[in-house]
């Protein structure tokens, strides 16, 4: 709670109750976004709420596209995450949108993140799907991919504890909903059940946003 004696606007928590106090358990939710805010302010105010060690998959880069200064502040800002992935045990995934020179780099971080629920029967993992910045300020479609992903980890005994962070009466609201277990998709393709899972976990968060912010999961 020390990092957030800093933190503009206050930090208002919802729901609670809802917060397992032992894991394992992913939690997911939206990558809230604005002019000014940073994104660590959010994992900081989960952490501060949940009394678990989160295992946070974080950025592995700031970018900044069709700005000619992405060349120099991209390398920058990779170094900087990587150092603090090291300093803190996070997973650093390459940036959104995926780029394939990077398919060796994420499939890495993947099996980084699953190598930490293998080893700890309790791990806790923190993920916002979308995995970057949503400029208008609505829930976005995940990658491809994401939802495979999060299917995996269920697989692996992981319920899903949906998250929706969000600015409402000057504070920074941070409203938890009931851990649920990720039931199994049926006969689909590939693409079907990364879609299916993807709707069903962005829907739980959004259930957790004001009606204005849940987007195409409304």
């Amino acid at each position: 709670m020390e990092a957030l004696k800093g933190l503009s606007p206050d930090l208002v928590i919802h729901g609670q109750e809802y917060v397992p106090v032992t894991g394992p358990c992913l939690i997911t939710l939206n990558h809230y976004f604005r002019p000014g805010y940073n994104a660590f302010w959010t994992s900081l105010a989960i952490s501060a709420a949940v009394p678990l060690d989160i295992f946070w998959i974080m950025t592995g880069a700031f970018t900044y596209p069709g700005q000619p200064r992405e060349k120099v502040l991209k390398p920058m800002s990779q170094w900087l995450l990587h150092a603090i992935g090291r300093v803190y045990g996070f997973s650093n995934m390459p940036a959104m949108p995926p780029n394939p020179s990077e398919a060796e780099e994420r499939a890495l971080a993947v099996r980084q993140v699953v190598t930490v629920v293998r080893r700890r029967p309790h791990a806790v993992i923190g993920l916002a799907p979308e995995g970057r910045d949503i400029l208008t300020g609505k829930l976005g479609e995940p990658p491809s991919g994401s939802g495979r992903f999060i299917q995996y980890l269920a697989r692996l005994g992981l319920p899903i504890l949906p998250v929706g962070v969000f600015e409402a009466d000057s504070s920074l609201q941070v409203n938890f909903g009931r851990l649920f277990c990720l039931e199994e998709t049926g006969d689909l393709s590939s693409t079907g059940t990364d879609r299916a899972v993807c709707r069903i976990v962005m829907q739980a968060i959004a259930r957790q946003l004001p009606d204005e912010m849940r987007g195409i999961y409304a």
